[in-house]
């Protein structure tokens, strides 16, 4: 392993344990995740061609503390202007490392080599990322479909409807999996499942993508208790519970799965988590609709990246508000 700072994204559908992954790897003491942010994918089109100088990286600071979260997880933005205009970046790709890396040391990681984040919607922006960091590496976690739709029964964001999340679980899936046909080199896929059942191999695994060595303390995230966490995260605190495997055969009926296992057969297939299903004209007219459904949603979440940056991210505080997901 060299001295040279290093970036890398944890991607994959929400509650596919993303945030699973990030605590485990902030267990290590070369890892850092200060946060999950967007930022380096929202200020793109505004920074990343202009030459960087200390009113470009004052504008930059201010920007990123106009999104909410930076404020209610207690980043001091002072220390963050201070730090980049010390450094001095000399492109977009540097002034976004070296946030990173002050953000971390802010978080108490001042040695980390290894920098990171992780965000669902990662996966529709992979290119500008690599466009930033042409040495990125993904981690991509996939989990069980059925799984992972009803997962989202217990939380306040995204869609309600089974079908439709059905949908949404296979369009993250498949750009993802678009992007690692591309660039097979940067990406390592694992499976929830396996974390939980083999926790140690597949933690090692990363690691070893990652050029970082394993540390036994990953083994025991959970014992690095995460305060004032959301519902749908209080897992975090706990040890790997495979109970949290096939929760699905007691909630969803024989319809229900029929459906689901219809519509995301075709990567449901890739992962090994369903035999090969015939095309059956009925099941094609009965979910179309929810196709549609979730296509609309989630191409107005894209939408917003056409419309100007001070105006989105009011869109976004606004939303994550009225949602709870700060």
């Amino acid at each position: 392993m060299n001295n040279k700072l290093s970036f890398f994204v944890i991607v994959g559908r929400g509650r596919s344990g993303t945030s699973m992954l990030s605590k485990i790897l902030n267990s290590n003491s070369l890892f850092s995740i200060p946060g999950e942010f967007f930022f380096i994918v929202n200020l793109f089109d505004k920074y990343h061609k202009k030459k960087i100088k200390t009113k470009v990286i004052k504008n930059f600071v201010d920007d990123i503390f106009t999104e909410k979260r930076f404020q209610i997880k207690g980043f001091d933005r002072i220390k963050l202007e201070e730090y980049l205009i010390k450094k001095s970046p000399d492109n977009y790709r540097d002034l976004c490392l070296f946030t990173y890396e002050n953000l971390s040391s802010q978080k108490g990681k001042e040695n980390s080599r290894l920098l990171g984040d992780k965000n669902p919607h990662y996966a529709f922006f992979i290119p500008n990322i690599i466009k930033i960091f042409n040495d990125v590496k993904f981690v991509y976690i996939v989990r069980d479909y059925r799984d992972n739709i009803i997962s989202f029964k217990n939380v306040n964001f995204d869609m309600n409807n089974l079908y439709a999340l059905a949908y949404r679980w296979n369009f993250f899936n498949k750009k993802i999996i678009k992007y690692q046909k591309l660039y097979p080199d940067k990406f390592l896929s694992i499976k929830y499942e396996n974390i939980i059942l083999n926790s140690e191999s597949e933690i090692k695994r990363v690691c070893k993508f990652l050029n970082i060595d394993f540390e036994i303390d990953m083994l025991e995230f959970y014992k690095n208790k995460s305060n004032n966490l959301s519902e749908w995260h209080k897992n975090l605190n706990s040890n790997f519970n495979s109970e949290n495997i096939n929760k699905w055969e007691k909630v969803l009926t024989k319809k229900q799965t029929e459906k689901i296992d219809y519509i995301c057969n075709n990567i449901a297939v890739k992962f090994g988590y369903k035999e090969k299903i015939k095309f059956n004209l009925k099941l094609f007219f009965t979910t179309i609709i929810y196709n549609i459904y979730s296509k609309a949603y989630t191409q107005s979440e894209m939408s917003l990246f056409i419309i100007p940056f001070s105006l989105r991210i009011k869109i976004i505080n606004l939303f994550r508000k009225f949602q709870k997901t700060n």
